[in-house]
């Protein structure tokens, strides 16, 4: 009795270790809104006007100043989904950053319009910055499409 007892709980443990391992893309995309509103640049004195997901494509407004010269710069369809996690990174110099590169160009708007591949955010300091880079490139691992797989050789 006791061994069948252990057996259904041995199968029952992956399952409920799956489940909440993996987040969903609203819970991240949630959490990175969150952290990125609370977590701003007071280096470059950040606000956001706006931060919004539609599933993996994220659009945001952020205003602040660089060297006593104002900016509002919006982005609109960043794509997750082609997130360059290799060629993206956080750190610090002045102060606490993310860049984040892409597979592909979005609009940016504000002093410059032009089409960029890459955003940096600022962040408060170094917790939050990490904090978030691991967010983002959750999020752009969970986006990515599958990889398709070669098809299996023949049986002998």
């Amino acid at each position: 009795m006791l061994t069948m007892a252990l057996g259904w709980l041995l199968l029952a443990m992956p399952a409920a270790c799956q489940g909440a391992s993996e987040p969903s893309i609203d819970q991240l995309t949630r959490e990175i809104v969150d952290l990125m509103g609370s977590n701003t640049s007071t280096f470059r004195e950040e606000s956001y006007g706006y931060i919004e997901f539609h599933n993996c494509v994220m659009r945001y407004s952020v205003s602040g100043t660089v060297v006593g010269n104002e900016y509002t710069y919006k982005y609109d369809n960043i794509d997750f989904a082609k997130l360059d996690i290799n060629d993206s990174r956080e750190g610090e110099d002045y102060s606490s950053f993310i860049v984040l590169s892409f597979n592909g160009k979005f609009p940016m708007t504000g002093t410059f319009n032009r089409e960029v591949s890459t955003v940096v955010i600022g962040a408060a300091n170094r917790e939050g910055s990490k904090k978030l880079f691991a967010l983002f490139t959750k999020l752009g691992n969970l986006c990515k499409p599958p990889q398709k797989q070669p098809p299996s050789p023949p049986a002998p």
